[in-house]
């Protein structure tokens, strides 16, 4: 088995520690700014060097699909890692959902997330992440830039927290039935909710609940 160099072993570690702190891999860009590697060429040429090498997986090479080989955690002196079998779950991750389209048509993927399967329920198949824009459920602690995770569904129980397509976009809400309408509260003192009567045509869907919420802090 062909080594690394300390720089490949460095960034292999950076994976490492990172997967299972934050149950995700980071980003190529994140790998760039820790490393300081200013080219996403660059930081691509070492993962490429890792992976001919044996030490890491890169599910069709997207940022978030970088996984420490057995061979690769071995390197790191992990090998009785108990968390070494854990499970990694490959979550779609939607940028939008484009006309005439279904959610996860390949078209409305931005990228996949290897999540720790710790992290989230393992009977939930139909899995989906989305990141959170503007400040509607900031009272529910839920903030511009979060990254939720939903389980993909086209109907939700009254008060769930939901994934909806409003208006041409992807929105979270906390969703009401009220008699023939629906209610889309939002959590934030400063806006007001959004009634979708039973007969209003096209512009609003329902796209799953919500499940699980990351959020980076560094």
């Amino acid at each position: 088995m062909e080594g690394l160099t300390a720089r490949q072993r460095d960034i292999l570690q950076f994976i490492v520690d990172n997967t299972e702190k934050m149950g995700f891999p980071p980003t190529i860009r994140e790998i760039g700014i820790r490393f300081q590697i200013r080219s996403t060429n660059g930081v691509n040429d070492h993962l490429k060097a890792l992976e001919r090498k044996g030490y890491l997986s890169r599910g069709d090479q997207l940022s978030r699909s970088m996984v420490a080989t057995a061979i690769g955690r071995r390197y790191l002196g992990l090998e009785d890692d108990t968390n070494a079998d854990r499970l990694m779950l490959r979550v779609p991750f939607v940028n939008g959902v484009l006309p005439g389209t279904d959610l996860l048509d390949p078209q409305n993927i931005e990228d996949h997330l290897n999540v720790d399967s710790a992290l989230l329920p393992k009977t939930v198949a139909d899995r989906f992440a989305l990141r959170v824009r503007g400040e509607a459920m900031i009272d529910a602690g839920i903030l511009s830039g979060d990254i939720l995770f939903a389980k993909r569904q086209r109907t939700v129980r009254s008060g769930d927290l939901a994934v909806v397509l409003l208006d041409g976009d992807l929105a979270v809400r906390r969703l009401y039935y009220e008699g023939d309408r629906i209610r889309l509260q939002p959590a934030n003192a400063t806006m007001h909710p959004v009634y979708i009567d039973g007969g209003q045509p096209g512009g609003f869907d329902i796209h799953g609940a919500v499940i699980g919420l990351w959020r980076r802090y560094l």
